[in-house]
């Protein structure tokens, strides 16, 4: 796969308190804690599970905190040890919003391991143990969860081991799946240990409690039981031992969905129900349209009243304005006048663009929608919907939605820019090319196209190519961090370290926070500390 370019908006920095699994009753001496495992700084125990150890660790290297997971040796034979490291490596590819990132996985001490993003914040189960959300909080935290699924599976990964302890709610409300100890790669293999389906019971689909090969059906049976406890408060099965669980799971319906003193939409009682069919050819057929299920949900629900996401009284007055103009216009009959369907659509995306700047990608791929059902002449909503779907490594939803902004306004710059980006991960490098340059011929002044292109050609050894552009952008913005980066990795490329050197140095000590340009001079013979 061609690596992103590196002009794209890079991914907010990921940090945590901890890692994976559940993090109760935490059991402190084991020996790895205070030693250095495959170059990483063991610091202290994270949490233990039926799977392995979650440790806290320091990576000297890229100067990060990370969780590192141990698998226990007994889970995995010799033929699994080689399956959990392909699926690793699957995983390492992920690149979702809303999934931890594997960062690498390999064995130390004759013991498998994972090495993951750390990430701040509770995981769903400490939630529940505190309150219980209101409805619509729990299906957008169940809609995310899904559209990580959706990534997931595409990728031909079963995660196997959904649970609220597996679920990562942020400081900053983001949902991050983890812990990949049991995902497995969708073929006829069934993993289980000692004749017993591996994964926490209480979340099991009948398939998997009963030992039999489970597909992407069976995670979603899992998340619609997650949604079924974040609803209802309480577990749809219990009982007093794995086995009885299990029993029931197989051979029972979930009970009727109610929570006590709360009434619950009847279209959501429906979509639970059928997520959590007992049959799996019943059940949603994948996590996407499940996700939309839910979406649709909240979007009926706000264009009625503000969910709780939106009770401050700045959000409150923005939506209310919308929904009054939307009913005004559908009051008008035939022929509203165009620009008060532009400007609904234009107030629902300038909502979605806030939404996303909090990281609310749900809520903002939600107005982002209703700004195009309010006029789907708009290209802008499309582009940013596009933008979300790349952020979740959807290349072939985000072309579409793209080449739909073009068709609409053939002078969008952005659509152009953004589809070059696509094109790129989907190794289509004349495409690409083509693209960033219609990008530039839409907007002359837009940098970022002339960096990027520059990029394609410096990784393609079209050197001469990659300077003409390059100094093209520089005429338009001498200032530029990105271009003034990427003209100095030219250099190297050229062999002329040291005006590449002097040009990072100057980029420093504008910029001393860059981290791209710091790790370039300094592996190309620049001083260690900030260049004076």
């Amino acid at each position: 796969m061609v690596p992103d370019p590196p002009d794209q908006q890079p991914d907010p920095d990921k940090t945590v308190i901890h890692g994976a699994g559940d993090t109760r009753a935490v059991p402190t001496g084991d020996a790895w804690v205070g030693r250095e495992v495959a170059g990483y700084e063991i610091k202290s125990i994270l949490g233990r599970g039926g799977m392995g150890i979650v440790y806290r660790a320091w990576d000297p290297a890229l100067e990060r905190t990370l969780a590192l997971k141990s698998i226990r040796s007994e889970v995995l034979d010799k033929d699994g040890r080689a399956r959990f490291l392909t699926e690793a490596r699957a995983c390492s590819r992920l690149n979702h919003p809303n999934i931890v990132t594997v960062y690498a996985a390999g064995e130390a001490d004759d013991t498998p391991y994972l090495a993951m993003e750390f990430v701040e914040g509770r995981t769903l189960g400490e939630v529940l143990e505190e309150r219980t959300p209101d409805w619509e909080e729990a299906v957008q935290w169940t809609a995310a969860l899904l559209g990580a699924l959706e990534c997931l599976h595409s990728e031909g990964i079963i995660h196997r081991d959904l649970k609220p302890h597996n679920v990562m709610l942020t400081k900053d409300g983001v949902v991050k799946l983890m812990d990949f100890g049991l995902a497995k790669m969708d073929t006829n293999v069934t993993m289980t240990v000692a004749g017993m389906a591996m994964g926490t019971a209480a979340y099991m689909s009948p398939e998997q409690a009963g030992g039999q090969r489970v597909d992407a059906r069976s995670d979603i049976f899992s998340a619609g039981t997650m949604l079924y406890q974040l609803l209802a408060g309480r577990l749809p099965f219990t009982g007093d031992q794995p086995l009885s669980v299990m029993y029931a799971i197989q051979n029972n319906d979930a009970p009727p969905l109610a929570r006590d003193g709360a009434k619950l939409p009847a279209e959501l009682r429906t979509v639970v129900r059928r997520a959590m069919a007992r049959d799996p050819e019943k059940r949603y057929a994948s996590a996407a349209e499940f996700r939309d299920q839910l979406n649709s949900l909240i979007s009926a629900e706000a264009s009625v009243t503000p969910s709780s996401a939106w009770r401050k009284p700045l959000w409150a007055g923005l939506v209310a304005l919308i929904a009054v103009a939307s009913f005004l216009l559908i009051q008008l009959g035939s022929g509203p006048d165009s620009a008060a369907v532009r400007e609904v659509a234009m107030q629902h995306n300038e909502l979605g663009q806030s939404y996303q700047a909090q990281g609310k990608l749900v809520e903002a791929a939600s107005e982002y929608q209703a700004a195009i059902d309010a006029d789907d002449s708009y290209s802008v909503p499309f582009n940013n919907l596009a933008a979300l779907a790349m952020q979740g490594a959807r290349w072939s939803r985000a072309d579409s939605l793209l080449q739909r902004a073009q068709q609409l306004d053939p002078s969008y710059a952005p659509a152009y820019f953004n589809r070059g980006g696509v094109l790129w991960q989907l190794e289509d490098l004349s495409g690409a090319e083509r693209e960033y340059r219609l990008a530039i011929k839409a907007d002359p002044d837009g940098v970022l196209s002339y960096s990027n292109l520059g990029v394609l050609y410096l990784e393609n050894d079209r050197l001469g190519e990659a300077r003409t552009v390059l100094e093209e952008g520089l005429a338009r913005d001498d200032d530029n961090i990105r271009v003034q980066y990427n003209m100095a990795r030219l250099e190297v490329a050229e062999g002329d370290t040291t005006r590449a050197l002097e040009r990072l140095r100057r980029v420093l000590q504008r910029a001393p926070e860059d981290r791209s340009s710091r790790a370039l001079f300094q592996e190309i013979g620049g001083e260690s500390t900030s260049p004076e």
